[in-house]
């Protein structure tokens, strides 16, 4: 569920970020994850549900994405345009994921993530007009 008028919220905040002099040289890195669209909806029937979080906490610790995988639903291109285009940022990119998903414990974990996060990023360029 979208916070009422999250996409003005969205566009006011990356306009004050493109216009704030002196923003671009003050940013040291980025990190970048999507999140995923749950279905159902986080409620506390749902497998996620922990008593002790907050919704977002749940859903932030439970259902990240890298950027630009099929479920995400997140704003990135908006971000990445203002970021990388407008403000022409240049500098290191991090990909942060906490998702259950890292919890497995299958050997082939982290060489599957790096895998997921290499595609990401090159898929992620493509999409912001920047590959």
């Amino acid at each position: 569920m979208r916070v009422p008028h999250a996409d003005e919220a969205l566009h006011a905040t990356l306009e004050r970020m493109v216009s704030t002099p002196g923003l671009k040289e003050r940013i040291y890195y980025v990190q970048l994850s999507d999140a995923e669209r749950l279905s159902p909806p986080l409620t506390p029937s749902h497998p996620y549900w922990d008593d002790t979080m907050l919704p977002r906490m749940q859903w932030s610790r439970n259902a990240r994405l890298f950027p630009c995988e099929s479920l995400g639903c997140l704003p990135l291109e908006s971000f990445g345009r203002a970021l990388f285009d407008a403000m022409g940022w240049r500098g290191w990119v991090s990909m942060e994921l906490f998702s259950r998903t890292t919890s497995s414990p299958e050997p082939a974990v982290p060489q599957t993530h790096a895998q997921r996060g290499i595609e990401s990023w090159r898929k992620y360029l493509e999409t912001i007009g920047q590959l």
